[in-house]
């Protein structure tokens, strides 16, 4: 297999970053990984969060959550539930580019 550089090569690309790794299971979706040191384990998300919300929106649809994370620089609001209580988390979307 050949691959020819085409005119997009040089081209300059986001690619939004959080480090949460979110799963839904029977109308509930719930954050199953948080990579250290990443925009989500600084906004203090943790293992077995249980989303409500993100921005206001409460469909509970993972990828219109999903979607909402994917701007670069964007702050996001989380409404959580942890051990039975809410919680407020806002996390900054990173980029993969100048992650540190």
């Amino acid at each position: 297999m050949y691959l020819i550089p085409n005119t997009h090569l040089r081209d300059k690309f986001d690619y939004s970053y959080t480090g949460l790794g979110i799963y839904a299971y029977e109308n509930t979706i719930e954050v199953e990984d948080v990579m250290e040191n990443s925009p989500a384990e600084k906004a203090g998300f943790q293992p077995g969060d249980i989303i409500l919300s993100v921005n206001n929106n409460f469909s509970g649809d993972i990828q219109t959550y999903k979607n909402i994370m994917q701007v670069p620089g964007a702050k996001v609001q989380f409404l959580i539930l942890r051990r039975g209580s809410p919680h407020l988390l806002v996390m900054k979307v990173g980029n993969i580019l100048k992650r540190k």
